[in-house]
């Protein structure tokens, strides 16, 4: 509600001995203009049972230029006189603290005299003999300081500590309650359905401010979990899995959940910098290598492939299968971004991409059990095993398509559309035939090309990369065998780049261009720029008098 001059919401209607503009109105204007008044919420209202007493909501004021939080709470009115009418004002006092200010109702129907620092909250008119207070008889006093700053509104100061209404940028855990206007201004609490022992959260209604890298916390929810992917305006998975079944409510957190139930965490701005989102599409992800084997699969239905070679910590591993018959279970530390299969005339082909996010120590090798687990023994395969580099660190993946055709020579593999620049896009085709085939394709670059003939089933797959500039339409792409398959599969996908963006080093000595997803390190000699994302920059930063930073704050 705004401020209301009178002492009755509705002027027009006021009764006599509350329609006059009073002295303390001028008074209570005048100081939210010079540094004395409210800057958000401390809304007053009477209780919903009645009673001789008011609620107050949480919020903050300036006393003084002052800036103080107000924890909100019930506030007693003193009991009515027998004989007189009178006015209380709520206020806060210049400590922070709720108070009523009273006048004696035999002096009139005046406004009680503010204390210095006070801010008036609202007016309470009092009735001779009533114990209870009528919604109608609280006024809104409130007036709001210019320039108002909400909760989660960030502030950079050279303060060493932080004003009462607000944190410092610290990554410390708060209270979810107490500091509920904070919590709900840079977290949100949505309801998903989780399956015990799945990663994958639907029913979501919607993730437009999800965050990969997210924290999570919910009743469904292992501790510690956080956002792996955002798979669709409804969906997400998680890098752990659900601990129940069912519909349940959820917090999602950028800057921590805190102890997963109770508290939530501040952004940590110490030792970093931060940068806006929206940044640019970085260069085209590279294919650093494609290792590509056959065989037969072993006596339990199981093919064994090493990891790539050279592989680091932060790299794409994505390993693409092609099979005769039944698809692969996903393995213990992957996941399944896209499968195809097809069937005809009795025979069947699929293919399959399964991808992770290398580890400072991968193990010496994957292994993937066939559908049918044993039954499959003996069934030819054909897997190529990739290393990328380049490529967004949380969302990987932009688009694919799905392509199939029974028994000819050739397949035209979908395109898709891309949503970013710079991608390096995927086509891959297999086959089930009488006999080992070869391929050749439309457009981009092979590479790989195999096949394994077991019995008188042959699994053949074949695959190659071009790079998309623009996002787009991304043309599709012919496969043409070497002679008939008896059934075709395919899957086109797109790898998306890192996006980046150029920071200024202080003091104007360098630029530097990095991927999101970033720590930034300070140290050494003048506070010289150590590292952006693991690149040195030979910037220097102004660093000026030595040792002294700034810090951030966060509105409460």
């Amino acid at each position: 509600m705004p401020f209301f001059i009178t002492g009755y919401p509705d002027p027009s209607a006021a009764p006599p001995d509350r329609a006059p503009v009073n002295d303390v109105d001028m008074t209570i204007v005048v100081g939210a203009l010079v540094g004395t008044g409210v800057v958000l919420g401390c809304a007053v209202n009477a209780l919903a049972l009645p009673a001789m007493s008011v609620t107050v909501d949480p919020g903050t004021v300036q006393s003084n230029s002052t800036e103080l939080y107000v924890y909100g709470g019930t506030v007693a009115i003193a009991a009515a006189d027998t004989d007189n009418p009178r006015f209380d004002l709520v206020v806060v006092d210049s400590t922070g603290t709720l108070q009523v200010r009273s006048v004696s109702p035999e002096g009139g129907v005046v406004f009680p005299v503010l204390t210095a620092g006070d801010v008036a909250l609202a007016a309470i008119y009092v009735p001779p003999n009533i114990t209870e207070i009528d919604p109608d008889n609280v006024t809104d006093k409130r007036a709001f300081i210019p320039g108002v700053r909400y909760p989660g509104d960030i502030e950079m100061t050279a303060r060493v500590t932080n004003p009462a209404a607000w944190y410092m940028c610290d990554g410390a855990a708060y209270d979810r309650t107490v500091d509920a206007s904070l919590f709900n201004a840079i977290t949100v609490t949505s309801t998903g359905t989780f399956t015990s022992g799945s990663k994958v959260v639907t029913g979501i209604a919607s993730t437009t401010n999800f965050v990969p890298g997210a924290s999570l916390s919910g009743a469904n929810i292992t501790v510690g979990s956080k956002i792996a992917t955002i798979d669709s305006a409804t969906q997400i998975t998680m890098d752990t899995n659900a601990s129940a079944t069912g519909s349940a409510s959820f917090v999602m957190a950028p800057w921590g959940v805190g102890d997963s139930s109770t508290t939530f965490n501040v952004p940590d701005f110490r030792d970093r910098s931060p940068v806006g989102p929206h940044l640019a599409d970085g260069v085209a992800p590279v294919l650093q290598s494609a290792t590509t084997t056959n065989g037969a699969l072993d006596a339990n239905g199981q093919m064994t492939v090493s990891p790539p070679a050279g592989v680091q910590a932060g790299d794409l591993i994505v390993i693409v299968t092609g099979r005769a018959i039944n698809a692969f279970t996903t393995p213990a530390g992957f996941a399944l971004y896209a499968s195809n299969s097809g069937l005809s005339g009795g025979f069947f082909a699929s293919v399959e991409v399964f991808y992770k996010v290398a580890t400072a120590s991968e193990p010496g090798s994957y292994t993937f059990v066939g559908g049918a687990g044993a039954g499959d023994a003996g069934n030819s395969y054909v897997a190529s095993v990739l290393r990328i580099t380049g490529q967004h660190p949380t969302l990987p993946f932009d688009a694919k398509s799905l392509s199939g055709a029974a028994a000819g020579t050739s397949l035209a593999v979908a395109g898709l559309t891309t949503s970013h620049n710079n991608c390096l896009v995927f086509s891959v085709a297999a086959i089930d035939a009488a006999a080992v085939r070869t391929f050749t394709e439309s457009v981009g670059t092979e590479q790989w090309d195999q096949g394994n003939l077991q019995g008188s089933d042959a699994s053949c797959m074949a695959g190659n990369t071009r790079t998309q500039a623009t996002a787009g339409v991304v043309a599709s792409n012919t496969f043409t065998a070497s002679a008939t398959a008896r059934v075709w599969t395919g899957i086109c996908f797109a790898i998306r780049p890192k996006q980046t963006t150029t920071i200024a080093v202080l003091g104007g000595v360098a630029t530097h261009s990095f991927a999101s997803s970033f720590n930034t390190t300070l140290g050494g000699a003048a506070g010289r720029v150590v590292s952006i994302d693991g690149v040195t920059t030979g910037g220097t930063i102004d660093n000026t008098p030595p040792n002294a930073s700034v810090n951030f704050m966060i509105k409460r």
